[in-house]
Parts: C-alpha cells; structure tokens; sequence
C-alpha cells in the first residue's frame, strides 16, 4: 500500500512539473526575446564593429584641391523653398557651401532640361509608374551634364565635407539598409560627362525596369547598385558610418516601423544621434514617397 500511495504522488507530482514546451509556447518565447534584443540593441553599435572615426581616417581622401565643379544639386517641389524643416536644411548648406552654386531642381526645370540636352528620354521619362522614378533618373542626367553633387533636401550637412570627395571618379552614398539595397542615389557627386552614368542610363533603359512599378528597381538604387557593379572603372563609396547613418529611432525601430528584413542588425552605421566622425545625416523625410 505504501509504494502504491508513493507512485501515485510522484505521477501527481511530475504531472505538475510541465519541463517540455509546446510549440506555440515555444514561438511565443523566440518572438518575446527578439523583439526584446530589437528593442535594446545598443543604439551606438556599428557595422562590423568599425569605429566612424577609424573608417573616415581609412577613407580620408584630404582633397584641398579639389577639381570637382563647385555646383550642389537640390530637387523639390518648389523655388524657393518655404517648407520645414526642409527650407533650414537647406539654408545650412548655403552657409556651409558659400562658394559653390546651388540649383533647385523642380519638376518643370527638369523636363525643360531633358527636353533641351536629352529629349530621346523623354518617352521612358514620361512612362514611369511614379514620379519619384522620373525624380530618380533625373540625377543621373543632370550629374553627367554639369558635374558636381547631389543632395537630397532632406540631408543636413554638418561640416564642409567637400575636400572628402573625389575628384577623378563619381562616388555614391553606401546604403544602412542592406538588405533592400547596397548604395542611395540620395547623395552623389561626379565629374562632368564621366562614363560612368552612361553605363547608369543603359541599365534604366532595360524593358523590365522602364515598366516597373517598383521605384527601387525602375530607376532608383537597385538601378544605382547594378551600374556600380557593371563599371568597370569602378565607383568611390562614401561609408555610412561618416555619411549615412540610419535613423533607426524614427525609420526602422520596431516601435515605429516593422521592417521586412534584420538590416537593423545587419548594418546600423552607427546612432544618427551622435555626431562623432558624422558628415551629414539623411533624415530620410521621403520628400517624394507619396507621388
């Protein structure tokens, strides 16, 4: 009688004690500690470990004398600009830059120059899906013209950075969001006529990009990846950790907004909000995301 009491309290007692998860438990628990990581993930954590002011010193190019041309290309809606924040972003660039010549860029202007120096374009310009496309493939015509850089509106200098750019070859921004793209058409520079957005300009004339809905793909940075790839004289990377941090706070924090990919871990460049070996920040306003 008594083993027969002592058997039945140890299956009582192991009945209590439930050691192996279900897997709906299980998923539960995984989902609670990566959103707990995501949350808590150190906000100055860079790429790879690289420190921003050991990346600027490795990439420090100190070009005082600079041959590139002397011009900074906005795009928005309207000239002047009156909107905020955007209208302060851009008189700081007038005071960081005082001796260069700043060109706003509007929608008519654009076509007025297409229709002037490139008008066999004007078919494939007028066809895109969005106008963000047709904004997009603009850059690339107006750099090849004239030269010089292109800013985003939404991208706020923070110091003279000019003697940082090449002179001799066209440079692109590396992109913090791998996962969607390696490089950002959101801030270029280049030489007048460099062959390299010739080589841009084919990879846009493709059928399936020219009827593609996705303006990453039709004329945007995915368009830019593939001709930095297809180059052969290569192109300069301006390194997100001194030129392109992520807003991860606002942009990708999972408070804010869910993204489809791990680039939070994969390549942060580091916390937008300290200056350290910072450049510039893109505060990724999407001026156009809209239209």
């Amino acid at each position: 009688m008594i083993m027969a009491k002592n058997s039945t309290a140890g299956r009582a007692s192991a009945s209590s004690i439930r050691l192996p998860r279900s897997t709906t438990e299980r998923i539960v628990a995984l989902f609670v500690i990566a959103v707990g990581l995501f949350a808590l993930w150190p906000l100055n954590h860079f790429s790879r470990g690289n420190d921003p002011c050991e990346v600027a010193e490795k990439n420090d190019l100190n070009n005082v004398d600079s041959k590139l041309p002397k011009i900074i290309h906005h795009q928005w809606r309207t000239d002047p600009i009156t909107e905020e924040p955007h209208r302060s972003w851009y008189l700081k660039k007038l005071a960081l830059f005082p001796d260069h010549q700043h060109i706003i860029w509007t929608d008519d202007k654009i076509r007025r120059f297409l229709q002037e120096k490139h008008a066999w374009f004007l078919p494939q310009f007028d066809g895109y899906k969005q106008n963000i496309s047709r904004v997009d493939a603009a850059r690339y015509f107006i750099l090849y013209e004239y030269g010089g850089l292109y800013m985003d509106m939404d991208y706020e200098p923070l110091v003279n950075f000019w003697a940082q750019l090449p002179d001799d070859k066209p440079a692109v921004v590396q992109s913090p969001f791998y996962c969607f793209e390696q490089t950002q058409n959101s801030f270029m520079s280049s030489p007048a006529k460099h062959p390299f957005w010739n080589v841009l300009i084919q990879v846009l004339m493709q059928p399936e990009r020219a009827n593609s809905r996705n303006p990453l793909y039709a004329a945007g940075p995915q368009a830019l990846d593939e001709a930095v790839v297809s180059f052969f004289g290569g192109a300069y990377i301006l390194p997100c950790e001194n030129w392109n941090r992520a807003n991860l706070m606002s942009s990708f924090h999972f408070l804010r907004h869910l993204s489809p990919c791990v680039s939070y871990f994969i390549r942060p460049c580091g916390n937008i909000h300290d200056n350290k070996c910072q450049y510039g920040i893109h505060h990724g306003a999407s001026v156009y995301a809209s239209v």
